[in-house]
């Protein structure tokens, strides 16, 4: 089983995250400022990545939407694990981590169903915060079906919403 790689923010967002899933752990440091967030440190970041074993998947909101954990996607492409790139809404991000780590995806179609579940977070998250109420088995699933590539990269993410990898809007398209 591939494990999931998210930063601590993040990650205690997600609350009692039951599920057989592994979850890597980039510790933040403290801040030295009384407003405002450390950056992750990179020597964290790699020994994390490395910890977490082959194939990790790294789960990280966009530079511009968390830029103290830009080091976090960025090192997870140069050390060859699966970025997913995140909603910028922290609680769409913490929904999407939640379902990932409630639901043993296989790992066949496990970065192309976290891909669709970023996505489905960032075009279809309501203002109010309300999360759809499905069971986050249906819910990978249709994520893994609704899934389309994207033309700017490999990734891919739903139809009118952004790509779970770059971040570019797709365009409707028949599958």
């Amino acid at each position: 089983m591939r494990s999931l790689v998210a930063e601590e923010g993040l990650a205690r967002a997600v609350v009692g995250r039951p599920g057989g899933r592994a979850l890597a752990v980039v510790p933040r440091p403290p801040s030295r400022r009384s407003h405002g967030v450390a950056a992750l440190r990179a020597d964290d970041v790699v020994e994390t990545i490395e910890a977490a074993g082959p194939g990790a998947v790294v789960l990280a909101r966009g530079p511009g939407s968390d830029p103290a954990a830009a080091a976090l996607p960025a090192l997870g492409r140069m050390m060859g694990a699966d970025v997913v790139l995140l909603p910028s809404d922290p609680t769409a991000a913490a929904w999407t981590l939640g379902v990932a780590l409630r639901h043993d995806l296989d790992d066949v179609l496990l970065t192309r169903r976290l891909e669709g579940l970023a996505s489905a977070a960032a075009s279809l998250w309501s203002p109010t915060g309300a999360a759809p109420a499905l069971r986050a088995a249906v819910l990978a699933r249709w994520a893994g079906r609704a899934w389309r590539p994207c033309r700017a990269c490999s990734g891919g993410g739903l139809p009118e919403g952004p790509c779970g990898r770059c971040g570019a809007h797709l365009a409707t398209a028949a599958p």
